[in-house]
């Protein structure tokens, strides 16, 4: 069969080696977010926004009159990293983006060693 790769045995070795350092990151990254998930809810603090009442409309109009709407909605994405649940979703990409750089790296060894 010609589409079939052919690998020597340290070779294969390798391929599985990197594809299951890539499982085990990404369990261990959405195991991570969702400790710093509930972590981040259990000792989550009341932000001047939710203290002040207005406080949001002010700071938003501040923001819009500083650097336009394109700031405001940046610094809306920079406040909801700041939550705990943009901090999980931050650790999860960062899961998904090292599994995929192993998936990526035992492919090119299949290609280019097969």
């Amino acid at each position: 069969m010609p589409g079939i790769p052919r690998l020597n045995l340290h070779q294969q070795v390798h391929v599985t080696r990197l594809r299951r350092t890539g499982d085990c990151l990404l369990a261990a990254c959405i195991g991570l977010a969702m400790i710093v998930y509930r972590v981040g809810t259990a000792n989550r603090v009341p932000t001047t926004e939710e203290l002040l009442p207005g406080t949001a409309a002010i700071i938003a109009r501040d923001r819009g009159l500083l650097f336009g709407p394109a700031g405001v909605v940046m610094f809306r994405w920079f406040d909801a990293l700041h939550e705990p649940a943009g901090r999980a979703g931050l650790i999860v990409l960062l899961g998904v983006i090292a599994a995929f750089t192993c998936y990526q790296f035992a492919h090119i060894v299949e290609v280019e060693e097969g």
